[in-house]
């Protein structure tokens, strides 16, 4: 089956056009921003290394951080289709933008535009401890970029870990042992899962040389598949070796029987 051309279509070359759709009837590049942000889950800067970048509509979706649940609220007919009915879930995204771009054009509230009935609500936002926002901060503006995604991922991936500087860089604990962190490396931001060697997961391809630790390096924020990411994490909780108890037990490593 043939694919269809926008899919290889760099977003930036398109992203052009939906500002003039909106300024020509009076509303704002901030509003056409705004309306992709929720869409997607990119913050401000995301957007613009997307259009910086010059990736295809297919990565930009690809490598959105978090697609708005609300969205499968957006009802409407976009070039003769209706959007509720497109069987392609790539083309049905991007026909999801198009619609929010012509409401914008023709006048539509931005309250309205941004679906936040509460029979789906959006995603929960977890706060970032200030100590590890602290750490974000005091790192080069594209590793910050990183860290603050990752954290934000984390944090929503593992919503019962415990959080802290620990070594000198970020990482999260269940009851007590470290499952995930990240720190800044010559090569990039090194997201570390201590048990990731387990995980079986071909991207993280940096594998321990005495225990069960696996990483991968990130050195560009459009890097990250969020959607292996959240999968890793999911695999964090089921997959545990116990870090916590390695001292006592002599440097020897012990699989915990999680249920």
């Amino acid at each position: 089956m043939t694919r269809h051309r926008i899919f290889s279509t760099p977003f930036a070359t398109v992203y052009p056009a939906y500002v003039q759709k909106a300024e020509r009837k009076g509303r704002t590049q901030h509003e056409v921003d705004q309306i992709i942000c929720w869409l997607t889950g990119y913050d401000q800067a995301g957007l613009r290394r997307q259009i910086e970048l010059g990736n295809d509509f297919e990565t930009f979706f690809a490598q959105a951080p978090a697609m708005h649940p609300n969205r499968t609220l957006i009802r409407g007919v976009v070039c003769g289709i209706r959007v509720e009915e497109i069987a392609d879930p790539l083309m049905q995204e991007i026909r999801y933008l198009d619609k929010l771009v012509d409401e914008l054009a023709k006048g539509r509230p931005m309250e309205k535009i941004l679906r936040q009935e509460a029979s789906a609500p959006p995603q929960r936002r977890i706060a970032v401890p200030t100590d590890i926002q602290q750490y974000n901060a005091g790192l080069e503006p594209v590793y910050k970029e990183i860290g603050d995604l990752l954290a934000g991922e984390i944090g929503r991936g593992l919503p019962a870990a415990e959080s802290r500087i620990w070594h000198s860089h970020p990482v999260w604990f269940l009851n007590g042992n470290p499952i995930v962190g990240y720190s800044r490396h010559k090569a990039g931001v090194r997201l570390m899962f201590w048990s990731g060697a387990d995980f079986k997961e071909p991207g993280l391809n940096v594998l321990g040389e005495k225990f069960k630790d696996a990483s991968v390096f990130y050195d560009d924020p459009a890097r990250i598949n969020t959607a292996d990411l959240r999968r890793w994490l999911k695999k964090s909780e089921e997959i545990q070796w116990d870090y916590k108890n390695l001292v006592r037990r002599k440097g020897r490593l012990e699989r915990l029987q999680l249920k």
